[in-house]
């Protein structure tokens, strides 16, 4: 019965079943879960705590378990797909540079952040004063010099 509920779903359906008065064991046999995650749950209940309280302070008393928690999602790592952003064109890049009302008024123009407005324009600029220092770098030690 209980099979494809979420941890947040158990938790509810576990203080309908303690308010109906069932015992910790049977509620723990039908939900699925052991018999402490339901006590713990009815003192929270009765003690008027939000029920990750208890949750909270185990994992602080026992940190080699919450360092474990969260290697784990350190492993996991950010997965975002770089390849799925929407690209500028060549007219939406002329327009960062050079449009002459508010970084606002331009994001709403062409449907962007005014944050990712700000930030294209700051690498467009990086951009060309390092292609235009590798020009001026090339063109000086290309040169020959007069000894």
């Amino acid at each position: 019965m209980m099979k494809g509920v979420a941890a947040g779903g158990k938790t509810s359906l576990i203080k309908q079943m303690l308010k109906r008065g069932e015992s910790a064991r049977e509620i723990s046999r039908e939900a699925n879960v052991s018999s402490g995650y339901v006590n713990r749950i009815k003192s929270c209940l009765k003690n008027n705590l939000p029920t990750h309280f208890y949750l909270k302070k185990f994992r602080s008393l026992n940190p080699e378990k919450r360092n474990r928690e969260r290697k784990k999602n350190y492993d996991a790592g950010a997965k975002y797909d770089y390849s799925s952003r929407i690209r500028y064109s060549e007219q939406e890049k002329k327009l960062v540079l050079e449009f002459k009302g508010t970084d606002r008024e331009l994001a709403k123009l062409i449907s962007r952040s005014v944050k990712a407005v700000q930030a294209k324009r700051g690498r467009m600029k990086k951009e060309s004063e390092l292609i235009a220092e590798g020009v001026f770098n090339s063109a000086i030690s290309s040169s020959p010099q007069n000894n």
